[in-house]
């Protein structure tokens, strides 16, 4: 039997506290055709979450916990949907994310969570990305902010044009602890999961696929407070599975930046990166399958405080880069 993982147990307790603090859960429903639910309080996504946002505002006094229903169907955003902060808000497909979507494709950010405890559950979010490398897509933006994801599927359209897309992200979380468990990227021209300074987290049961970089982590200037467990998690087809960086540099005049992954730039040539502190980062039960470099930290030699261990992961190719870093590096291992 598969063990609980700690994703799953954490996503528990945060609903368990939200449920003991407030006095009554409020439902939302929301139906986008009123055939599955015709009772449904609300047609629009956008309408349930300024309803969420109204409740919340009405119990400053509490933790309340709102969750919002949204039946079988497609939900068009023609605007960002900020979610409102206060208590827990749940968003869920009843039936799951193959029969739930959210189409983000003609926005730049599809859902923006900016504080609070969100957790996402049963959804399929559709973004397209950019031929503009400055105009990034994301598909969830998040900052400040606790986070639970679950049962949920991030998928970018390929754009028409001859270079095809440049720019696009699917969860791009700031300052944040992110979990989450059962859930697919896909087709993310910047990156599918992008983590930067977070203060940890856990992903279990989780796919990368296609994309350019699966999964980003930008450790900031205290990468030792932060950890990340990744158990059961599969890495297929992409450019880099994981690419750990660490912005942390002596000052240069002209320095300047590749916004789409945050790397220093100067006349084209990345700039070694300085700094002893690392983060833990530690991965369980893991598939990489044909991905042309496996694990790359662009940190180089300045990164043997990290702890890198995978146990028990399965690997087509084992492509690291630099390849001295990783052993020289005298935290990092595999088993």
């Amino acid at each position: 039997m598969r063990h609980i993982t700690r994703s799953t147990v954490l996503s528990a307790l945060l609903l368990c506290t939200a449920t003991t603090v407030s006095s009554a859960d409020y439902v939302i429903t929301v139906d986008d055709d009123g055939q599955d639910m015709p009772n449904a309080d609300f047609s629009t996504l956008s309408e349930a979450v300024a309803s969420a946002a109204d409740y919340q505002a009405l119990t400053p006094w509490m933790l309340s916990k709102v969750t919002i229903r949204m039946a079988p169907g497609t939900y068009g955003l023609v605007e960002t949907l900020e979610m409102p902060v206060g208590g827990l808000l749940i968003l869920k497909g009843v039936e799951g994310a193959e029969k739930t979507t959210i189409n983000a494709s003609s926005i730049d950010v599809g859902i923006d969570i900016q504080g609070g405890v969100i957790s996402l559950q049963g959804v399929k979010l559709r973004t397209r990305g950019s031929l503009d490398p400055d105009a990034r897509r994301i598909g969830v933006q998040c900052s400040e902010a606790h986070l639970s994801i679950e049962d949920c599927i991030f998928s970018s359209l390929q754009s028409i044009g001859d270079g095809g897309d440049v720019s696009g992200i699917g969860l791009l979380a700031e300052h944040s602890t992110v979990h989450m468990q059962e859930v697919v990227f896909r087709r993310y021209a910047d990156a599918g999961l992008s983590l930067v300074e977070c203060r940890g987290g856990e992903i279990a049961d989780t796919v990368f696929r296609n994309c350019n970089v699966a999964m980003h982590v930008d450790q900031g200037v205290s990468p030792a407070e932060q950890e990340f467990d990744l158990a059961y998690c599969s890495f297929v087809g992409n450019h880099i599975a994981l690419l750990l960086e660490n912005p942390v540099m002596d000052p240069i005049d002209d320095r300047s930046w590749d916004y789409r992954l945050g790397w220093p730039v100067i006349e084209g040539r990345l700039l070694p990166i300085r700094g002893e502190l690392g983060l833990a980062l530690r991965v369980e039960g893991s598939n990489f399958e044909r991905n042309t470099v496996t694990l790359w930290n662009i940190r180089e030699h300045t990164a043997s405080h990290d702890e890198l261990v995978f146990s028990d992961c399965w690997f087509e190719d084992m492509h690291l880069y630099p390849e001295e870093s990783w052993i020289d590096g005298g935290g990092n291992s595999t088993s």
